[in-house]
């Protein structure tokens, strides 16, 4: 009995598949590969937006520490120029009183 099949009884063995686009089983048609090029260029953008996203984030928590430093600088400051105010007041009191007792 010779065998001229390589698997007796199974008839011969079927041809390689082939794309239904006409393309061998390992070569991707052109428009496939030029969206894949373009989802990975985006990709990667998207990566450089949540960097800078993540930098903004950063920079504005700054700044609002920032505001909530300079609000408190700027309370204490109008705290300091009323008690000045006041203190020159009461200076000026005791000088045109101590003026009248001599």
């Amino acid at each position: 009995m010779e065998f001229s099949q390589p698997y007796p009884g199974y008839g011969p063995s079927p041809p390689p598949p082939h794309s239904p686009f006409g393309f061998g089983p390992m070569m991707q048609p052109q428009w496939a590969t030029e969206i894949l090029s373009e989802i990975k260029y985006i990709k990667d953008k998207m990566k450089s937006i949540d960097r800078v996203e993540q930098t903004m984030n950063f920079i504005a928590a700054k700044v609002s520490d920032l505001e909530t430093k300079v609000k408190d600088i700027d309370c204490r400051v109008q705290h300091t120029e009323t008690c000045a105010q006041f203190l020159g007041s009461k200076l000026d009191d005791n000088s045109e009183g101590l003026s009248n007792v001599i």
